[in-house]
């Protein structure tokens, strides 16, 4: 299948037309022969010495070669020969036959006559060669066609003779014959001698031929009455045919005959069920009323039987026929043409309940009554010079207005209007959104100023064509009569808000922003039209103002605005204020404030957009999918109607000391909800003291520092992965943290080491570790944290993060592990909580790592909680996972320590020990989102689907832990 469409589109791309476009490709040698001989023989202005199509035929206009190239040859696939100047090439060589083997359209034309007389078009191309030639027009060139052709062109499709002199009998039957066969056209066909065009119906099926069309051939006969059915033509749409002499025709059964044209025929007409336009010429018909029949489109030139009947016309053109009774209204679709001439009716004409169309009544007739009603004003052309009017009290002010333009449009007895007759012309509005003024007498098209103004609808409908948005002109329907009109448009007056502002002075300004025209009046009013009027002062296409007088409000008050084009109610908005920002818990926000009964384009900036979760006049919920951290203060930006306001805010805390026992950090610091340490002191709880004596060995490769305690005691900490979790806490992308490069800033007493992981794996990852001497107090994610000395701080950056969706989050994975050079110890592993860890503690023979996890973060420069939980754990190493929201800027920031338990020896021996959790076992984190409560039955189903995860997890970390 894909070769074949490779192929097809390679074969597409060779075929080129050429008009004057050089090709380096010559034409195949047997077709270059056979158009040479066609230059000359037809003697064409085309070169004859040429070798590519483009330049045979040069930058000529008398016709056009399509050829394809394969790139080694051209092949010919289409000829076009129009008629043009002669230039003799010399005699034609000889032929047998013409050879275009891709041919498939051939048209001809050309007055020249043929160098060589003794051959013939139709025979040459009549061959094997021409398997594919579908159409085959000739037009001015003389013909012999034998009794065998086309004998070889199967695809024939189309066969068209025109103005041609014939030198043999044509048999349409043999032409029948042809399978494909759906257009014949043949038109101004002159026979020699007594030759000529013959149809015999009695032996003719063809099931594919769907136009036949015999004109000005005098030689035509048939033999037999020509019938068409759809026993023999079943496809057939379209037949005419012009006789000189009377033949009889019969439609019988024809199922989608749909056009019939005849010229001196004796036509019955039967079963017609597709039957839609009739021409009779000079020919007689079994049909008087065509109501019977579907018909839309009827004309009748010097027929010979009269019309009685008709319906639902769209056209009725009858000249020189006997029409008896002017047409009734039930004759006509809504719209139609009626075109009498000489038609020796009798009657009143109707006042037709039409908008548009035409009515043409001429010729020697004079029996035919009218009133010029007014809806003849509105017809596409009136024309009664045939009629005699009947009533002179009632003439429609149209043909008054304009009396000298349509004076010969009028029956002749028509009176001229008074000596101080005025026009009473008009339009229904002189301010357009469109450019389409309309009315009542406007004329009829003649003598119109601007250039760009043009007639849509006699009297009644214009269009001014113009590259302005907004303008102000004055149009003439007639420069002769002076009838002129100012008008102004614009577009669709268009207020996005209104601000209303109390001035000093006791008024009160509206400020409207929105689209204007700036050439339309603009009328301003409150309260629904009736109260005080705004008066405009400054204006321009996007802002307005107007000043009310002795009016201020800080309420929304009901304002109307027009510009005579059109209308808009709205309420107004007064400066913003956001009085107060409550959480409603889940991550939902309310901002309380005045919004105004209908608000326009409310959304709020924190840090990222948010649109309004619900809306009220004084409300506005947002979702930010967060939690936020108590005492932390955060920014906000409100957009509403027009206004931003920025909006600080921040979460109360309930304070709940937990500072260990008696709330008194083991006197070795300050309780204020939680311990800050004295220097020289830490731990959760500030319960040890901090070891001075430890050796830090910086890693140029990882974010991972080793801990020299004591001979044979080191601790360490490091970046394993960053994970991607779904809504259900699974792993949806993964990234290992393996190749960093680092740089380190700092000296002895504070250093600074960065480590940008590599951006092939993931851009925008960086770690930092500090080292302090010193105690210090750093201010991160709004919080105040103490760091003691000799302790190492690691903040980890993720920025850019490509999420699958938005509902994930992040999640940093940080190994914490101990080494011991001894087979026959144990490490004392101790975690607070292991699904919300605020620190842990790898304890040996009285020395401990202490490792901070802060519940907070960044994400996005907002505030926001951390979820720390522990992953795995092993006797001598802890996973911790640090879970953060969604968010393109994410920080998080622990910090460890080495404290000494003094007195405390190692517990932990070769016969066992007390492990604060079992070795690989997993805390598995559900994270509930919503307002609503969740159903038991979704709760089953993802305790059983987490069931599956834990083993799938366990074993991918297992793995892991046992290469860190």
């Amino acid at each position: 299948m894909y070769k074949t469409n490779i192929l097809f589109i390679i074969w597409l791309v060779t075929i080129s037309t050429f008009i004057g476009v050089s090709h380096s490709s010559d034409l195949n040698p047997n077709e270059l022969n056979s158009i040479r001989w066609l230059i000359s023989q037809y003697q064409l202005q085309w070169s004859i010495t040429a070798t590519n199509c483009a330049d045979i035929v040069g930058t000529t206009f008398f016709g056009t070669l399509t050829c394809s190239d394969n790139g080694v040859e051209e092949s010919i696939q289409k000829i076009n020969v129009r008629a043009g100047k002669t230039v003799d090439s010399g005699e034609p060589v000889y032929i047998e036959k013409l050879t275009f083997p891709l041919l498939t359209d051939f048209s001809f034309q050309t007055y020249s006559p043929a160098k060589n007389s003794s051959y013939n078009i139709l025979t040459l191309l009549d061959n094997d060669a021409h398997v594919y030639l579908t159409n085959l027009l000739i037009y001015n060139i003389n013909i012999n066609v034998t009794n065998t052709f086309p004998s070889k062109l199967p695809a024939l499709n189309q066969l068209s003779f025109y103005n041609t002199i014939v030198y043999s009998d044509i048999s349409l039957n043999n032409i029948f014959q042809i399978s494909n066969i759906g257009v014949i056209d043949f038109s101004n066909l002159t026979f020699t001698s007594t030759y000529q065009l013959i149809l015999s119906s009695n032996d003719t099926i063809n099931s594919n031929i769907g136009t036949i069309g015999v004109a000005d051939t005098p030689a035509f006969q048939t033999y037999g009455g020509l019938n068409i059915t759809s026993t023999y033509f079943p496809s057939l749409t379209t037949l005419k045919l012009r006789y000189l002499t009377p033949e009889p025709v019969t439609l019988f059964n024809a199922d989608r005959l749909n056009t019939v044209s005849f010229e001196t025929a004796n036509v019955t007409f039967g079963k017609l069920p597709a039957l839609d336009s009739v021409e009779l010429i000079k020919s007689t018909s079994s049909v008087s009323d065509f109501s019977i029949y579907y018909v839309t489109k009827l004309t009748l030139r010097n027929s010979y039987t009269p019309l009685t009947g008709a319906s639902g016309l769209t056209l009725l053109s009858a000249s020189n026929t006997f029409v008896p009774v002017i047409p009734p209204e039930n004759w006509f679709a809504p719209t139609f043409t009626l075109l009498l001439s000489n038609t020796n009716t009798t009657g009143y004409l109707p006042e037709y309940p039409i908008n548009s169309g035409t009515v043409s009544i001429t010729g020697s007739q004079y029996n035919i009554s009218v009133k010029l009603y007014e809806s003849y004003c509105y017809m596409n052309l009136i024309f009664l010079p045939s009629t005699l009017l009947v009533d002179f009290d009632n003439i429609a002010e149209c043909f008054y207005c304009y009396y000298p333009e349509i004076k010969a449009n009028l029956p002749p007895n028509t009176p001229a209007p008074p000596s101080n007759y005025t026009c009473n012309y008009s339009i229904k509005q002189k301010a357009f959104p469109k450019l389409y003024p309309n009315g009542r007498n406007l004329g009829w098209g003649q003598n119109l100023a601007p250039k760009e103004l043009t007639k849509d609808q006699n009297n009644r409908m214009y269009i001014l064509r113009t590259r302005e948005s907004f303008g102000k002109l004055t149009i003439y329907f007639s420069t002769t009569h002076n009838y002129a009109v100012d008008i102004l448009w614009g577009m669709q007056l268009v207020v996005q808000y209104v601000h209303s502002i109390n001035l000093d002075s006791g008024d009160m300004m509206l400020r409207f922003t929105g689209t204007f025209n700036t050439f339309a009046p603009m009328i301003i009013t409150l309260e629904n039209m009736a109260g005080p009027k705004c008066i405009v002062s400054t204006k321009s296409q996007t802002q307005l103002e107007c000043i009310v007088s002795n009016y201020s409000t800080l309420a929304p008050v009901w304002v109307n605005i027009s510009d005579t084009i059109s209308n808009v109610t709205m309420y107004t908005s007064p400066p913003l204020i956001i009085s107060e920002v409550k959480p409603n818990g889940n991550g939902f926000l309310t901002f309380v404030g005045n919004y105004g009964p209908a608000p326009y384009q409310v959304s709020v900036m924190f840090p990222t957009l948010f649109y309004p979760y619900s809306l009220t006049s004084t409300e506005l919920i947002i979702y930010t999918a967060q939690k936020l951290i108590p005492n932390t203060n955060y920014t906000a930006q409100v957009l509403a109607n027009g206004y931003t306001v920025n909006v600080t805010f921040s979460i109360p805390k309930i304070i709940k000391n937990d500072c260990g026992p008696n709330d008194n950090c083991y006197g070795h610091g300050n309780c204020s909800d939680i311990c800050s340490c004295f220097s020289g002191y830490g731990g959760y709880y500030c319960e040890l003291q901090l070891n001075p004596g430890v050796v830090i060995l910086p890693n140029n490769t990882t974010p991972s520092p080793t801990i020299i305690v004591q001979n044979g005691l080191n601790f360490t900490f490091n970046i394993v992965a960053i994970q991607e979790l779904d809504s259900l806490a699974s792993v949806a992308k993964e990234i290992l943290t393996t190749n960093w490069t680092v740089i380190t800033l700092g000296d002895g007493n504070f250093s600074k080491t960065i480590y940008s992981l590599d951006p092939a794996i993931a851009p925008g990852v960086i770690a930092i570790i500090e080292y302090s001497k010193e105690m210090r107090v750093v201010e991160f994610a709004g919080q105040t944290t103490t760091y003691p000395e000799n302790s190492l701080k690691l903040l980890v950056s993720i920025t850019n993060w490509k999420y699958s969706d938005k509902l994930n989050h992040l999640r940093v994975i940080l190994s914490t592990s101990a080494t011991i050079n001894s087979d026959c110890a144990q490490i004392d592993i101790t975690v607070n909580n292991s699904t919300s860890v605020d620190y842990l503690k790898m304890t040996f023979d009285g020395q401990s790592l202490y490792g901070r996890f802060l519940p907070y973060g960044l994400a996005d420069g907002v505030p926001a909680l951390v979820t720390n939980h522990v992953v795995n754990q092993t006797k001598d190493a802890v996973l911790v996972g640090m879970t953060l929201p969604y968010c393109q800027a994410c920080v998080i920031d622990p910090d460890f320590s080495v404290l000494i338990e003094s007195g405390k020896k190692d517990k932990a021996t070769c016969g066992g020990g007390d492990e604060k959790f079992a070795a690989w076992k997993i805390a598995t984190i559900a994270v509930v989102c919503g307002v609503a409560l969740a159903a038991a039955a979704i709760t089953t189903a993802i305790v059983m689907k987490n069931k599956f995860k834990y083993r799938t997890e366990k074993t991918r970390v297992e793995s892991k832990l046992s290469r860190i």
